[in-house]
């Protein structure tokens, strides 16, 4: 058999021999596809299969080859070379990769069409398509990417040195693999980027943040103040006293920013006409009623905010509701809040979890399935399950019942400030130690794996892996342009 070897379907995979021809297997069983005779003696060192059905051979001297309905054609006109090294399904096209360049077959021939004019002279080895839509070239030179802003060289990954790259895998955290004469290395998506006083920024310790519409980051050092970070610029917020105050959280919609603060109540910070605008809401002789440390915008753009001892303040069209520990809140401090997809409001506290439906009141405790009952974050992923994080670990709501994953990593059992879900369905865990990127599926079935797990540290781009602050938001994701960038806050 050659090396080449492709999966079909999900059931089905592909397979070329030096004697068998190519095979497909299938439900226990090998099924011959096209036999040696039907092709030029020529090893098969490619193979895919397009959209429209057609299986794609790509051969060591021969050229290339489709097989439709069993009949096979011969493709020959405009390749650039008869050496096909790799063959590339994208849409309805298909990308052909050769010693002498890349190709395109666009449904009806061969075309350079639409291929930069960097990879028509490129001698091809290995080509993928990642999740993000880039496309990566292995070459006998190096790695190429080609995206929306152009073809990148990268050279070698690690040494930045000419280098072969004749093999590409990307693998389920969106990491991308290469293999060349000197071994396999890896392009780690989403490393971490510090922002920091070496940066220009005015504090080395920060709290929430927070990503707005216009793709603005927002953070607010532990010392005070609200700050914006937009396409390398940083801007200062001095409207309303916001310069002189500690803001604890961070929230928002459509219609701008609600900022807690620990002096100010609750502040509405909006933009008109390139200008930023403040109003303030709240406001209270009593201290703890000033103090909103943590806040929230509901779908229905109902505004929610909690204190550290006042309890919680709903915000609606103008009008303010109160609620305390006596109307079923369990505790006059509130930490975290979060709205389910059904609608049911989730209020995190010292005390428990606490739920309010059609005006009704539910707590959930230890006694409950929770690890403790001091409530650190919410989160709800794209499948409806909402994961808590407590001082002790987390846990995770999805079917009515709080559970706590089963055998959880050592990583994962103490305090737990941020939880957010990522494009390919990780989750990303902020501790008070590190930071931690897991598979959510196997997290929730006890079937965790050592590479189902990573952890993050200074090598990563981290200036430091400790004491990772509780405020709110601790951990946002974010999508810009085709995918995600990742912000989180640390003491």
């Amino acid at each position: 058999m050659t090396p080449d070897i492709r999966k079909r379907t999900r059931q089905s995979v592909l397979l070329a021999g030096l004697t068998n021809g190519t095979l497909k297997y299938s439900d226990g069983r090998f099924e011959t596809l096209v036999p040696v005779s039907a092709i030029p003696s020529s090893p098969i060192i490619s193979l895919a299969q397009s959209s429209d059905g057609k299986i794609w051979l790509g051969t060591r001297d021969a050229g290339l080859f489709y097989v439709e309905h069993g009949r096979v054609t011969a493709v020959s006109t405009g390749l650039p070379s008869r050496k096909i090294n790799s063959i590339l399904v994208s849409g309805t096209d298909v990308w052909i990769g050769t010693d002498a360049g890349v190709a395109r077959w666009n449904g009806t021939g061969i075309t350079n069409d639409g291929v930069s004019p960097a990879l028509r002279r490129a001698s091809v080895l290995a080509m993928l398509k990642d999740r993000q839509g880039n496309l990566w070239i292995g070459t006998k030179t190096g790695l190429m990417r080609v995206s929306a802003g152009g073809v990148a060289s990268l050279g070698d990954l690690q040494s930045k040195t000419t280098v072969a790259v004749n093999t590409l895998f990307e693998d389920r955290e969106g990491n991308l693999w290469s293999g060349g004469p000197r071994g396999i290395e890896r392009l780690r998506d989403g490393s971490f980027a510090t922002y920091g006083r070496p940066e220009g920024f005015p504090s080395d310790r920060s709290g929430p943040v927070w990503v707005d519409s216009e793709g603005r980051t927002w953070f607010a050092p532990i010392d005070g103040g609200l700050y914006w970070l937009h396409k390398g610029r940083i801007g200062r917020i001095t409207q309303a006293g916001l310069d002189a105050d500690v803001v604890y959280s961070i929230g928002g919609g459509k219609d701008g920013l609600w900022v807690g603060r620990r002096s100010g109540a609750l502040t509405h910070l909006y933009s008109e006409r390139g200008t930023f605008l403040a109003k303030n809401y709240i406001q209270s002789a009593k201290p703890p009623q000033n103090s909103v440390y943590s806040v929230y915008e509901s779908r229905g753009g109902v505004v929610w905010a909690g204190t550290l001892n006042g309890g919680l303040s709903k915000v609606q069209e103008g009008r303010i509701a109160k609620y305390s520990a006596t109307d079923g809140l369990g505790s006059n401090t509130v930490t975290s809040i979060l709205e389910g997809a059904d609608g049911t409001m989730w209020f995190g506290t010292p005390d428990g979890l606490r739920a309010l439906s059609s005006g009704r009141w539910r707590g959930y405790t230890v006694k409950d399935g929770l690890p403790s009952d001091d409530i650190t974050c919410l989160e709800q992923d794209s499948q409806g399950v909402i994961w808590i994080g407590t001082s002790e670990g987390l846990a995770f709501l999805g079917t009515g019942e709080i559970k706590t994953p089963s055998r959880p990593p050592e990583a994962l059992k103490g305090q737990v400030s941020g939880v957010a879900e990522d494009r390919a369905a990780w989750l990303w865990v902020v501790t008070s130690k590190e930071v931690v990127h897991v598979e959510r599926n196997k997290l929730l079935s006890g079937a965790l794996a050592d590479d189902d797990l990573y952890k993050y540290g200074v090598e990563d781009g981290l200036r430091s892996v400790g004491g990772i602050n509780v405020r709110s938001p601790s951990l946002r994701t974010h999508r810009a342009g085709s995918g995600y960038q990742w912000t989180a806050a640390f003491l």
